[in-house]
C-alpha cells in the first residue's frame, strides 16, 4: 500500500472518530437550526469521503470546518445540491450551491420570490435595472443558442419594486476562471455551470439586500472559498475534542432536540440502545 493511500485511510478513520464524537455532534446540534439532523450530516459527509479520494486527502481540520459550516447554515451536502465539499489541494472548502442559496433566502422570510435564469441567444429577454426595474424572459423553443447572460430578480415580501441584477456571460466566465477550485471532474463549475452562474448573480443581488444570519454566513463563507482564503467558523477545533468519544455515541436520533444520548455518560462504549 502506498504512503498516499495509507495517509488517506488514516484521515478517513480520524474523521469517522470526530464525526461520531458526542462532544462534536452536540456542538453541531447547538450551532444548527432546531430541525437540523447532526447524525444525518455525519453520515452524509462520511459517504462523500468514501466516494471521493480527494476529500480523504484533505486535512482533518479543514474537513471539520466544512462540517461546522454545514450545521451553522442548516444545509446538507450531497445529492440535494444545497452545498458542496470541494477538495482544493489539501484543504476542504465549503461551497454554497444555488439551491442552498435559494433555500436560505426563502428561510429568511424577507423575500417574496427569487427568480434566476441563464439567458441564451435565442431566448426572449428584456430588462431594466434603473428606477423602474423589470425583467421579461421566455425560453426559446428548440435550439436556444449559446448562453449570453444570467439574471436575478428578487421581489420583496409585501410588494414593491424587485431588485434586479444582470451579468454578461463573459463576466461570469471570468469569475469561473478566477475562482474554479478543486480536482474533481464533478466539481460545481464543471458539473453545474448553469447553477453556478445563477448562484453568482444571485449572491451579488443578495448583497444589496438585508440578509438573515444563516444566509449572510453562507454567502460570506462562499466568498472566502472563491478567493482561496481559509474558512474558520466558530466552533470546536480538533484539539478541543477528546480522543475517545465521551459517553459513547448513539446510532439513533434521541431526544426532542436530536442531542446525542446522554444516559451513557461516563461509558466509553458505542451506544446500541
Amino acid at each position: 500500500m502506498s504512503k498516499e493511500i495509507q495517509s488517506k485511510a488514516v484521515t478517513l478513520r480520524k474523521t469517522e472518530d470526530w464525526l461520531e464524537n458526542a462532544t462534536f455532534r452536540n456542538a453541531l446540534v447547538e450551532a444548527s437550526p432546531r430541525d437540523y439532523n447532526a447524525i444525518a450530516l455525519s453520515r452524509a459527509v462520511l459517504t462523500m469521503m468514501k466516494a471521493d479520494s480527494n476529500l480523504r486527502g484533505c486535512t482533518p481540520q479543514s474537513l471539520l470546518n466544512s462540517v461546522l459550516i454545514c450545521a451553522q447554515t442548516g444545509l446538507l451536502p450531497g445529492p440535494m445540491g444545497m452545498c458542496a465539499l470541494v477538495a482544493y489541494k489539501k484543504e476542504c472548502q465549503w461551497q454554497l450551491m444555488f439551491k442552498g442559496a435559494v433555500a436560505l433566502a426563502a428561510r429568511a422570510g424577507a423575500f417574496g420570490s427569487v427568480s434566476c435564469e441563464v439567458v441564451h441567444k435565442n431566448d426572449f429577454f428584456e430588462c431594466e435595472e434603473g428606477s423602474d426595474p423589470f425583467v421579461k424572459f421566455n425560453r426559446a423553443f428548440g435550439e436556444r443558442g449559446e448562453p449570453i447572460a444570467a439574471f436575478c430578480s428578487i421581489k420583496p415580501k409585501g410588494g414593491g419594486d424587485p431588485s434586479i441584477r444582470v451579468m454578461g456571460i463573459e463576466e461570469i466566465e471570468k469569475i469561473r476562471d478566477q475562482f474554479d477550485r478543486g480536482q474533481r471532474e464533478s466539481r460545481p463549475w464543471v458539473a453545474h455551470f448553469d447553477e453556478q452562474a445563477c448562484k453568482t448573480v444571485l449572491k451579488r443581488t443578495l448583497k444589496r439586500l438585508p440578509m438573515g444570519t444563516e444566509l449572510a454566513l453562507a454567502v460570506g463563507m462562499d466568498d472566502l472559498a472563491e478567493i482561496g482564503h481559509g474558512q474558520h467558523p466558530d466552533g470546536p477545533g480538533l484539539d478541543d475534542l477528546p480522543e475517545t468519544p465521551e459517553g459513547g455515541f448513539c446510532n439513533k436520533d434521541v431526544g426532542t432536540e436530536g442531542l446525542v444520548c446522554g444516559k451513557h455518560s461516563g461509558r466509553k462504549v458505542e451506544c446500541v440502545a
